[in-house]
């Protein structure tokens, strides 16, 4: 399969060998989060480390890539995320969350190259991964590629010494509609109100749906509403076991309905989805006065 991030490896790979640093722009669903991190395994020695924001990206981009190859999580591509190791000595890539990686880059033996994917969605542990990368002596000249479909890449790239490159991706048109019946976002029988616009939206589109929900809870209550429609729901979050989330890339013969928080916006991306429904409302974190 052809991605449009295919068309720039060989400039990838030249900018690459000349700074050591990239900073990649590419739109979302262009390829950016499954093949760079084999572009870099192919060309590099030792553990292709890859630092995603959210751990279900992790547990997700292992267990795709995986099935490509015809194996299972913990071979060539591996993950590892707080209370759960899917590594071996045989893992080349390994998808791991940013405090994971902090640990890995203060004790062990440094990696053969470092990919911050999703690098828009700032914390002070991805900040400080990439500090690192970018300030420690035994780092010096381990590649580091910060990946993002948003980032102000000039600005990064002037900050850590880097060169930027952009690979362009697909965009179709795309009809918006909204729910009349509220004046704003809200929590208000939320599960009832998915549940209702993911019915209508079976019944006029073709296509698997996509419902994008603030946390557990309201994923749970919209679970609860489309408990006797026909199609197969799946929820997308990182409390999900192994095998949920591999159905989630496998196909199917029914239609989907995926419930997920505002992780697959950027993080994956999920195959057969027509028609997407926005509750409008996210989990944030916000710092005040140094306390989160």
């Amino acid at each position: 399969m052809t991605l449009p991030i295919d068309q720039i490896r060989e400039e990838f790979e030249r900018r690459l060998d000349g700074s050591r640093r990239l900073v990649l722009t590419a739109e979302t669903g262009a390829g950016k989060s499954t093949r760079v991190p084999v572009w870099l395994a192919e060309r590099f020695q030792g553990l292709i480390l890859v630092i995603e924001p959210r751990r279900v990206a992790c547990d997700a981009l292992a267990e795709f890539l995986s099935s490509q190859r015809g194996e299972r999580v913990g071979g060539y591509f591996g993950s590892r995320v707080r209370f759960s190791d899917r590594s071996s000595h045989d893992t080349r890539v390994l998808f791991c969350t940013p405090g994971v990686a902090l640990r890995m880059l203060a004790g062990s033996a440094p990696p053969g190259a470092i990919i911050v994917d999703e690098f828009h969605e700032r914390s002070w542990q991805m900040d400080l991964v990439v500090a690192a990368a970018a300030s420690l002596s035994r780092l010096q000249g381990v590649p580091l590629v910060l990946t993002s479909a948003t980032i102000d890449a000039d600005s990064a790239a002037a900050t850590l010494g880097a060169s930027t490159l952009h690979a362009a991706g697909r965009t179709f048109p795309v009809d918006i509609s909204y729910d009349q019946s509220s004046i704003e976002p809200s929590t208000h029988e939320i599960g009832a109100r998915v549940g209702s616009a993911v019915i209508q939206s079976l019944r006029d589109h073709a296509g698997d749906v996509l419902v994008f929900l603030p946390s557990l809870k309201e994923i749970r209550a919209a679970e609860s509403t489309l408990g006797r429609c026909r199609e197969e729901v799946l929820i997308v979050h990182g409390s999900q076991s192994p095998e949920v989330m591999r159905r989630v890339f496998q196909s199917s013969k029914r239609r989907r309905v995926y419930l997920c928080t505002n992780v697959a916006e950027t993080s994956i991306t999920l195959p057969g989805v027509r028609v997407v429904i926005d509750s409008g409302l996210a989990k944030t974190r916000l710092h005040r006065a140094g306390r989160a």
